[in-house]
């Protein structure tokens, strides 16, 4: 490999900091690396390597570094080239010769050998690409903020190819290596339970008791001292199993052995030699005369007139399409049921799928491949979809293949003696574009040996018995061959951005890489632009008298006039997946769902977290969908509004059912918003729709619903202050900002600007914050809204107090108290007189702040709202620490954080377990601050939240070097440090660098 990055950055094998001085230009490789063969623009580049500050020399220094790094590349003899695109760079590099490109393909190989079975092979690949991680990616590169999903992405991968492995290992492979695997995955999280048991699993597996035993040992004291507790039942089952069992046999191995290249797969399977052709053993012999259980088949005599009626031997089959890819697993499955099948019934299978999806292709490749076991003929009739061609005529055009003339008008007997004539031969039909089942059911055969393979777009659930076999997009190997069978020469990189782009769907596959091998002036570049623009994608889709939007068309134009609109507005949609209650605001319909589905216009895309059944719309789809919609004004915009409003209605729903009240501001939902059923709990249903909101605003914002848009924001804006995920509530938040998207909507202004704000104290900008908390709050003074008035009000009271400015804290407090006590809202002035309590207590005033603090525990417990109880136990907490009480402080810290468990509020649980860790180191107890930081820690990590993992990092290494283990600390500070980098707070991970040296120093003193 060329270059490596899945670790300290390599080049040709070598450190690149010895020959690319300068932290920017390694920045900058590492930026293109990880866009490898992909065009990345100038603006990019610098707000990436100046963390979006770019100073105004960047263009120039961004052309001195490029000078630079083509210069030492030229001079390492490396085979990558960096090209001059308009506006930007592209590294032009092999798939080979990428560490992360090399992962990504034996991924995709691994995938499709633990499909077809072949598990040694994929344990094989699987190694090969666990061996490439050397470390973090770019790990000896300063991180550039824009990283953060790129390191995020590779972390993820790491670990599910690991889980991957441990489980061929464990299932079709050696339990002893499954074992070593486990050991790494502990290695990065020692905590986890469920590894330890899989462990013990894996030794009992491998007849390795004494080391199961190890194991357990290990195991049970390291939860003992680290965290306080014993491990589960099934720890305990699996470790008293190991204590009883003895050493019986060696286990088995498999070896690891390197394939003869980095992605070797096994030959696919041929269809066309896997098998001897087909014959019946009671079938008879086409001209009548015996059968193969009547011994020697009997001559007629050479001089006696062979009197048998001849019979037509139709060879009906199309020429067999050009350029097939993929599918093996689909005609390895349909070749062998027409060649084993049974004389119980005859067979008849169906292939569906959307329009343009390949099932034309596949029926003729299967018919080819088949043709040997139909002596006695193969028969192509095409129904053309959408213009139901009369059964009668289909079924005369099948007699007349057979050298039947003159077939009986009457649609029933021509039907009898259509099945009569098939009833004694071994024929192949293929009927093709079947629109509906009625069209097919007389050209059924009802006995005998003869095959019938339909193709629809529709799914034929009607007839009984039938074998469907429903095809989808192709795989991206599969996508990415054909694409070079039919324009040959193509980079890597740019075959893969083109499957992507065509969505791996075949005929847009076909027609894409045709024109690419038609017009030599066509970059892959320029065409993969064009298709990724959803008002241009389907004029580039167009070759001659083949489209891909005919071919939509054809299935469109049969939908009745509410699946119509609900397939239109669905098309206007960004989300790409949607549960069925969406399609039925679509529509007005309850039928569309199983309508769209049935015509192949939608597809299951499996349940959501937690939730209902989901569909799924492939994109080339959806731009058809919304061009077709645009014949229809004003239709989209309807259906979206109505959509958007059942969102918005379940998330209220959902926010509802949280185990605590917001503080943030209500607002009306505007009318006629509907009701959408419950699918599932509030906690599940959140993390099920969160990948999906930003294509919820996008929605909003393209069809002018910006109203519905905050509004969306804003109720998420509960669960977000709950489950944490700051990064994503701000940049929802800022989206949805009416003035930025040029709107005057000063209750919308408002709530945005006050929950910005709430963000602003989470991270400590406190100069934000204030400035946020005063535009809300003079909005909501212009709005006489009383209740936004108050919650501001409390937001510029903490944020005083965080900037040490008392007196003026002290004056918001009371102005929030004013407020709540006017508008009766007893919570709200809880959480006032608790702002009051804090003041008081930064004053050095305890007693007055306990004072405060008490009087409002006792009105949060009489209103209910356990979660402000926990609150003030918290501060409470704070009043003891200020009268160096260390049992009472304890005490109410954990009696609050009792609290926030039991209301699953992970946001507030972890920073008071990172206090009471804090408290425990000082107070001596390290192995409960272990675990109480270990706890934190795994919050953090599931939320996201890239400050907090950083913060209990570094208090980790402090209990650790306390605790005198200096390796221990060191691995956990560089973390720390590390991700202090990655959220862009320098002067975080300059200060634990720091701590490092110190810690080095120390060392090398002894």
């Amino acid at each position: 490999m060329i270059f490596q990055i899945l670790g300290p950055m390599l080049i040709t094998g070598e450190a690149a900091a010895r020959f690319i001085p300068g932290t920017k230009p390694r920045q900058l490789l590492g930026l293109l690396l990880l866009h490898a063969n992909r065009f990345v623009s100038t603006d990019h580049m610098a707000d990436s390597l100046w963390d979006g500050e770019p100073p105004g020399s960047a263009g120039a220094n961004l052309r001195s570094y490029i000078r630079k790094l083509r210069t030492t590349l030229q001079q390492r003899g490396v085979a990558a080239t960096i090209e001059t695109r308009p506006g930007g760079y592209a590294l032009m590099v092999g798939t080979d010769d990428v560490d992360t490109s090399r992962v990504e393909a034996m991924r995709s190989e691994i995938r499709h050998l633990t499909t077809v079975g072949d598990f040694p092979s994929a344990l094989v690949l699987l190694d090969t690409a666990l061996d490439l991680w050397r470390g973090s990616l770019l790990e000896d590169v300063p991180v550039c903020l824009s990283w953060q999903p790129q390191l995020t992405r590779w972390d993820l991968t790491r670990a599910e190819m690991l889980e991957d492995a441990i489980g061929l290992q464990t299932e079709h492979g050696d339990p002893r290596r499954a074992a070593q695997l486990v050991r790494e995955a502990l290695d990065r999280d020692p905590y986890n339970e469920d590894l330890w048991c899989l462990l013990l699993r894996c030794l009992l597996a491998a007849d390795q008791p004494s080391f199961a035993r190890s194991a357990a040992q290990e195991g049970e004291t390291l939860f003992a001292e680290e965290l306080g507790v014993a491990p589960g039942e099934e720890f305990a089952a699996l470790a008293a199993q190991a204590r009883a069992t003895p050493a019986r046999r060696p286990a088995r191995t498999v070896a690891r052995r390197s394939p003869s290249s980095p992605y070797e797969a096994p030959a696919p399977p041929d269809p066309a030699g896997s098998s001897a052709p087909y014959v019946h053993q009671g079938a008879a012999h086409p001209d009548g005369r015996g059968g193969r259980d009547s011994g020697e088949p009997e001559r007629a005599d050479a001089d006696e007139p062979d009197l048998a009626p001849r019979r037509e031997v139709p060879t009906q089959l199309p020429m067999d399409v050009a350029h097939f890819t993929g599918r093996t697993d689909q005609l390895t499955e349909l070749v062998d049921a027409l060649r084993t099948r049974t004389a119980d019934r005859p067979l008849v299978a169906a292939i569906s799928g959307p329009p343009g999806i390949g099932k034309t292709a596949l029926a003729i490749r299967i018919g080819h491949l088949a043709r040997d076991s139909f002596p006695d003929g193969q028969i192509f009739l095409s129904l053309h979809g959408d213009r139901l061609v009369d059964p009668g005529y289909a079924v005369s055009e099948a007699l007349a293949a057979l050298g039947v003339q003159g077939a009986p008008e009457r649609l029933d007997r021509a039907a009898a003696l259509l099945r009569s004539e098939l009833a004694s031969r071994r024929v192949l039909l293929i009927i093709d574009d079947v629109g509906t089942a009625s069209q097919v059911t007389e050209l059924l055969p009802g006995t005998g040996d003869s095959v019938t393979l339909l193709t629809s777009r529709r799914r034929l659930t009607e007839i009984a018995g039938i074998r469907s076999l429903e095809l989808g997009e192709l795989e991206p190997a599969d996508a990415e061959a054909l694409i070079e069978e039919i324009a040959p020469g193509q980079e890597p990189g740019g075959r893969r951005q083109l499957a992507a782009a065509c969505g791996r769907h075949p005929l847009a596959l076909r027609i894409a890489a045709a024109r690419l091998s038609r017009r030599p002036d066509l970059t892959v570049t320029e065409l993969v632009r064009r298709l990724s623009d959803p008002n241009q994608a389907l004029n580039e889709l167009t070759l001659g008298e083949t489209a891909f939007r005919s071919s939509a068309d054809l299935s469109a134009r049969s939908l009745v006039a509410a699946d119509a609109i609900g397939y239109r507005v669905l098309g206007a949609l960004e989300a790409t997946e949607f549960p069925g209650w969406v399609i039925e605001l679509a529509s007005g319909s309850t039928a569309t769902a199983d309508n769209l589905l049935e015509e192949n216009l939608l597809q299951l895309a499996g349940p959501a977290r937690g939730g209902p059944i989901e569909y799924r719309m492939h994109d080339l789809l959806r731009w058809h969908a919304r061009e077709w919609g645009a014949a229809v004004p004003g239709e989209a915009s309807a259906g979206v509004r109505r959509v958007l409003l059942g969102w918005l209605v379940r998330a209220r729903q959902a926010v509802a059912a949280l185990p605590f009240e917001f503080l943030g501001v209500a607002f009306p939902v505007p009318d006629g918003a509907p009701e959408p059923p419950a699918d599932g709990p509030p906690e599940d249903w959140f993390g099920g729709e969160q990948g999906r909101l930003i294509d919820l605003i996008a929605t909003a914002q393209r069809h002018r619903a910006d109203d519905l848009a905050w509004r969306l924001v804003c109720t998420w804006s509960a669960y977000f202050d709950l489950r944490g995920h700051t990064q994503l509530w701000h940049r929802t938040l800022t989206a949805v900002l009416p003035s930025a998207n040029g709107l005057d909507d000063p209750l919308g202004e408002a709530t945005v600007l006050r929950d910005l704000a709430q963000i602003d104290l989470y991270r400590g900008d406190f100069g934000s914050g204030a400035e946020h908390f005063r535009r809300a709050r003079a909005l909501f003074e212009g709005l006489d809204h009383l209740t936004g008035v108050g919650v501001t009000e409390i937001g510029l009271a903490t944020t005083h107090r965080m900037l040490g400015v008392l007196d003026v804290a002290g004056q918001h407090a009371k102005a929030a108290l004013d407020c709540f006590r006017a508008s009766g809202e007893n919570n709200l002035l809880a959480t006032a007189m608790s702002a009051v309590a804090a003041i008081q207590l930064a004053g050095n005033h305890p007693a007055e702040a306990e004072s405060w603090l008490l009087r409002a525990r006792d009105l949060a417990a009489k209103v209910g709202d356990r979660h402000r109880v926990a609150t003030l136990l918290r501060r409470l907490a704070g009043v003891h620490n200020a009268r160096n009480d260390l049992s009472a402080r304890l005490a109410a810290m954990k009696e609050a954080l009792a609290i926030f468990d039991s209301l699953s509020d992970d946001r507030c649980a972890t920073q008071l377990r990172v206090d009471l860790g804090i408290v425990l180191t000082k107070a001596g107890d390290l192995a409960g601050a272990r675990r109480e930081l270990n706890r934190a820690l795994a919050s953090a990590e599931r939320a996201g939240e890239l400050d907090d993992q950083a913060l209990i990092l570094e208090s980790l290494g402090q209990v650790s070097l306390q605790a005198g283990r200096r390796a221990e600390a060191g691995r956990l500070l560089r973390r720390s440090a590390r991700q202090w980098q990655v959220c862009g707070m320098l002067a975080e991970a300059e200060r634990v660098e720091r701590r490092l040296q110190e810690i080095a120093a120390e060392a090398a003193s002894r």
